[in-house]
């Protein structure tokens, strides 16, 4: 189970904008299926907005993996979108990571090794 439920995000400041985008309206259009507000600058920030309601919760009722997925974003700060601190995070929310977030994070692991040795090194 996750360290997060989905009633404690809302204790976080996350809240859901189904129909639309909270920055435009109800009714309003974006491409993607749902998008979060993260930026500090945003005034919006914090929340979730999804086109329907049909993509929030499984048939079995659970939180959908892109309402988690948005749920990451929020609970990071902005601008990191699909790095390794996003994968972290999901990693930390327990949700599978889908196989092109995995490269990024294998990415950054390897930089830190590369980094902590040319700062360790002895002689």
């Amino acid at each position: 189970m996750a360290e997060i439920s989905i009633i404690e995000a809302n204790d976080r400041g996350i809240r859901v904008f189904v129909g639309g985008c909270i920055e435009r309206g109800d009714g309003s259009s974006f491409r993607a299926m749902a998008h979060a507000h993260t930026m500090d600058d945003d005034p919006n920030k914090g929340w979730v907005c999804f086109r329907s309601a049909k993509r929030l919760f499984t048939p079995a009722g659970k939180p959908s993996r892109l309402l988690w997925h948005e749920i990451a974003h929020c609970l990071i700060s902005g601008g990191h979108y699909h790095d390794a601190t996003f994968v972290r995070m999901l990693i930390h929310l327990e949700q599978p990571i889908p196989k092109e977030y995995r490269r990024r994070l294998q990415h950054a692991r390897v930089y830190a090794r590369k980094r902590y040795r040319k700062h360790n090194r002895r002689g």
